[in-house]
């Protein structure tokens, strides 16, 4: 009997800016995020970048990748299991899904979860919108 086994992979929806994208495209995005967070200043900058980056009306700006439909279908193929995993907020999980399925990409994901309720300085209320936090 043969064993069985499962190839699971799982992708990161978005890169750093550093980094090559394998599933969406999210540089104008990002680009939209810090032109927002330049009308802030000091230490709550950063947050207000994270926050602005994380806002779901913000998703129609991403792109897919060209790549990535035929590489996950050619992966699919051989038998892998595609999950994304992304550092996006729970609160852009029904967006990012819809613009996963409009682009044929949707596969499983996995969402992060972490915020305080605090009120920032431009606010808002953190629910867990923001990539990480800056000290005092």
């Amino acid at each position: 009997m043969k064993g069985l086994y499962m190839i699971l992979i799982l992708l990161e929806l978005d890169s750093n800016e550093s980094a090559q994208p394998l599933v969406v495209n999210s540089r104008e995005r990002s680009r939209l995020a810090h032109e927002y967070a330049n009308h802030f200043t000091g230490r709550h900058r950063n947050n207000i970048f994270y926050r602005r980056l994380f806002d779901s009306d913000l998703v129609k700006h991403d792109t897919p990748e060209p790549q990535a439909r035929e590489l996950i279908e050619h992966l699919e193929t051989r038998g892998a299991r595609i999950i994304y995993l992304t550092s996006r907020p729970h609160t852009m999980k029904n967006t990012t899904e819809q613009w996963l399925s409009e682009h044929h990409l949707l596969r499983p994901c996995v969402f992060k979860y972490y915020g305080t309720d605090e009120k920032d300085p431009d606010g808002q209320i953190d629910t867990g919108d923001r990539f990480m936090k800056t000290s005092a």
